[in-house]
């Protein structure tokens, strides 16, 4: 009796192995799918303001790099520039922007590239 016992501990054993193994696979396979969401409704915020940059570097692509250069050509510079952000954040896997406050932070640094309704209504659309 005292084996037959030890063979279903092993097989309920294996059996809920398996279940932790597809439950974890389950769980991080839903923590990509929601990075990879809410990375590409950034992309897309960023893209709305980026179209309205663009079309005013096109407009003034004479005075890019001149002393005509003025502030809002410098600004729409600005915005395909990256800004490195080197400094540590304090604990590990906590304390970030969630989407929405990521979003609204961007929308608000780069309002003067979002006029119109129909780009208003874009970064709306993604909060």
């Amino acid at each position: 009796a005292g084996r037959a016992e030890d063979e279903a501990a092993e097989s309920l054993s294996a059996q809920e192995a398996l279940h932790n193994i597809a439950a974890w696979l389950h769980v991080n396979s839903m923590r990509s799918e929601t990075m990879q969401f809410n990375l590409l409704c950034e992309q897309s915020v960023r893209n709305v303001f980026r179209k309205r940059a663009f079309r005013l570097l096109v407009e003034a692509r004479a005075k890019v790099g001149t002393k005509g250069e003025d502030g809002p050509t410098r600004a729409a510079l600005d915005v395909f520039r990256d800004q490195i952000d080197l400094s540590i954040a304090p604990a590990l896997g906590g304390g970030g922007l969630d989407l929405a406050g990521t979003i609204a932070e961007l929308a608000v640094a780069h309002r003067d590239f979002i006029v119109s309704d129909e780009e208003k209504a874009a970064v709306a659309g993604i909060q």
